[in-house]
């Protein structure tokens, strides 16, 4: 397997070379050939000799990488021109055990020797013959850098049999030949997998390692009226399990993808330059950052999703340790409840605006020295929402009377009053008209009347609604 790693720095690229390596060395190989470019160390193993470390400049690197090379063309070549011998020719009984014919070259750090202008096209040169020759030899090959494009040789990326894009926190995405894109986390602690699984169909099972049984995700659902806080109690929660890492998502605010890629964020991973970016990819990864880490997910305005982010989410609840949602009450058309099954599942919490008292005794909670009218004021201008209450009380505090003056001159009108000046102001209207003895004028004035009522139905809905 030609296999090349890729991420930024801190991404968790060490500890996946470091466990490959591992996994590898657990298998004879006829040569080992190991070089970390960072603390310039390099490990080399010849059967049957014992393996030696040491201090390696660049020169060494290149001589040792182009030595490798000349093998794998010798083996090639050797390869061409042998003839296997008759089926029917039996081994002597006391032959010796063959031995092992392949070869383990694991590189990290290969920019810092592409881009020494001392060694570079030597060491280029190395790499790209060891490509193009590796993969029909069985060998295990293992390019370890930053960012593939500058640092490794084209021949090199064209013949790779797989890429490891480590995401962050040792999140990764394998995308191999023939084979779908998957994600997982770097498991470092797993038992090491058998060396036959170094392959790109079963690579990603080899680094992270088997996945314990879960159990089914306990769903809290807080459920009210718009101002009955539902987004404030969301914040507030706290789960079954004390010390859980918290994501929290905006279903209102976000798009689908941008969801998704929220929730990585949060998590601590990103998405590779360049990498597959669809949705399903991104759903996977998220997933696995999910999984990684006992989590409690918290969703707010689930009832905005549509249908196909429903399914997102539940998948998402599904690798969560807990989930909190926040949501209105459902619909009197079944049809359009998109988070129906959310519902189902969840325990219900409903919520509803607070009281007078309730807000008020909200109000001296936050702020035990305000005064009286101060109090007044924010309990009818939040409508019993408790986080417009905090809000608006700690504003009040911060800047004393001339916010509360203008939290008053913020009320909303009466809805009768308006309609009752409404109603007059018409009734004046079709009076002045009536007056009118001229046609034209009459129907100017009406013309008139119309694109008032046009220019100012926004207002009027406003201030109009219950």
């Amino acid at each position: 397997m030609l296999l090349l790693i890729t991420g930024k720095t801190q991404s968790g690229k060490s500890t996946a070379v470091e466990r490959l390596t591992r996994t590898a060395l657990q298998s004879p190989w006829s040569h080992v050939l190991i070089i970390d470019g960072k603390t310039g160390q390099m490990t080399q193993r010849v059967v049957p000799n014992a393996p030696q470390c040491t201090a390696a400049s660049p020169v060494e690197v290149a001589q040792a990488l182009t030595a490798a090379a000349e093998r794998a063309v010798a083996r090639c070549t050797a390869s061409a021109v042998h003839t296997p011998a008759p089926a029917s020719a039996a081994a002597p009984a006391d032959a010796a055990a063959p031995a092992p014919a392949h070869e383990l070259l694991v590189l990290d750090g290969v920019e810092t020797y592409t881009r020494n202008p001392e060694v570079s096209t030597a060491v280029r040169t190395a790499i790209s013959r060891i490509f193009e020759r590796a993969a029909a030899l069985g060998d295990l090959v293992i390019l370890v850098a930053q960012r593939p494009t500058g640092a490794v040789p084209p021949s090199a990326r064209d013949n790779a049999s797989a890429e490891l894009r480590l995401l962050g926190a040792g999140f990764f995405q394998l995308l191999a030949m023939g084979c779908p894109a998957r994600q997982g986390r770097v498991d470092p602690a797993a038992v090491l997998a058998p060396p036959a699984m170094l392959t790109p169909e079963r690579l990603s099972d080899a680094l992270c390692g088997p996945m314990p049984p879960r159990a089914p995700t306990f769903v809290t659902r807080y459920e009210g009226l718009p101002g009955s806080g539902r987004t404030y109690a969301l914040r507030q929660h706290q789960g079954k399990v004390v010390g859980l890492r918290r994501i929290e998502l905006d279903v209102k605010a976000l798009a689908h993808k941008a969801l998704i890629l929220a929730c990585l964020e949060q998590c601590g991973a990103t998405t590779a330059p360049g990498a597959a970016s669809g949705v399903p990819e991104l759903v996977e990864a998220a997933i696995v950052a999910l999984q990684a880490c006992p989590t409690l997910l918290l969703l707010d305005n689930v009832d905005q999703a549509s249908s196909r982010l429903i399914d997102t989410l539940q998948r998402l609840i599904d690798a969560s340790s807990e989930a909190a949602v926040a949501l209105t009450p459902p619909p009197r058309n079944a049809g359009r409840d998109y988070p129906a099954p959310i519902r189902r599942r969840a325990a219900l919490v409903e919520l509803r605006p607070l009281d007078r008292s309730l807000a008020q005794a909200l109000v001296r909670h936050v702020a035990p020295a305000l005064d009286a009218a101060s109090t007044q004021a924010v309990v009818q201008r939040a409508d019993g929402n408790p986080q417009a209450i905090i809000a608006f009380t700690e504003r009040v505090v911060a800047h004393g009377a001339e916010e509360r003056h203008r939290l008053e001159g913020t009320r909303p009108p009466s809805r009768w009053l308006n309609l009752l000046l409404m109603f007059a102001v018409l009734v004046v209207v079709i009076l002045i008209q009536r007056n009118v003895a001229h046609d034209g004028a009459g129907a100017v004035l009406s013309a008139v009347v119309i694109m008032t009522m046009w220019l100012i139905r926004p207002r009027f809905r406003e201030v109009t609604r219950s």
